[in-house]
């Protein structure tokens, strides 16, 4: 027990994908009655976009780390990676969000500006939140959005703009987007129905797999 529970937290996380929280999405969403949500996972978004990502992403063997709007404005980039203060991420993905604070986009745009990768599924958002002199924060918010000159690749349905030293991402179909932004993913593992906790430590890296089928699953080089 031990020994695991050392696995589990030595080294540091070694997930590809940050995940966008849409928190203001929910806020929007019409009120179910009862109290104000408390939001400490991925429930209340049964349905979304964004849930249904986030299981796919599993189901293809992509790992990720969900990051909120005050969390990015911690993270860095640092050669075409996003630094996080628990990890190293290969992209940031904003999946199916309709609403986003404009300092969130600013600083994603700052991001791909320094080399990282942003991914928009299901195409960018459009609404600031709030009411607050909400019209000159939405017209900043459109001049920042009309700035990013995105054109469509060999790919179907992915679009690119190269910004900065990074690129940005856009289309309706996540697994096409994540394959052409080269976003690693454990492909063999997902084939075979296993799922893996993946860590980092001095020297390389580490796992902890798991079989959840209903067959036996070996191999001679684990």
């Amino acid at each position: 027990m031990l020994q695991g529970a050392n696995l589990f937290t030595g080294g540091k996380t070694s997930n590809d994908v940050l995940m966008y929280f849409p928190f203001a999405d929910r806020n929007y969403q019409p009120a179910r009655g009862g109290m104000l949500h408390h939001f400490d996972g991925m429930e209340g978004f049964e349905g979304a976009r964004f849930d249904k990502s986030a299981e796919h992403m599993l189901e293809w063997g992509y790992s990720w780390d969900l990051v909120s709007d005050r969390q990015i404005q911690l993270l860095q980039t640092l050669n075409g990676k996003i630094k996080a203060p628990g990890g190293d991420y290969s992209c940031l993905l904003i999946s199916g969000v309709k609403y986003m604070p404009i300092n969130t986009l600013k600083k994603l745009l700052q991001l791909a500006s320094q080399g990282a990768t942003i991914i928009f599924e299901d195409g960018m958002p459009s609404k600031v939140p709030g009411l607050q002199d909400a019209a000159n924060y939405q017209s900043a918010f459109d001049s920042l959005l009309s700035a990013i000159a995105m054109r469509s690749t060999s790919a179907d349905g992915v679009k690119k703009a190269d910004y900065g030293k990074g690129a940005i991402w856009e289309g309706k179909e996540l697994k096409y987007l994540l394959a052409n932004a080269g976003i690693r993913h454990e492909q063999y593992l997902a084939e075979e129905k296993l799922k893996c906790i993946r860590r980092k430590i001095a020297g390389g890296e580490y796992y902890f797999i798991v079989n959840e089928g209903k067959k036996s699953w070996t191999n001679g080089s684990c």
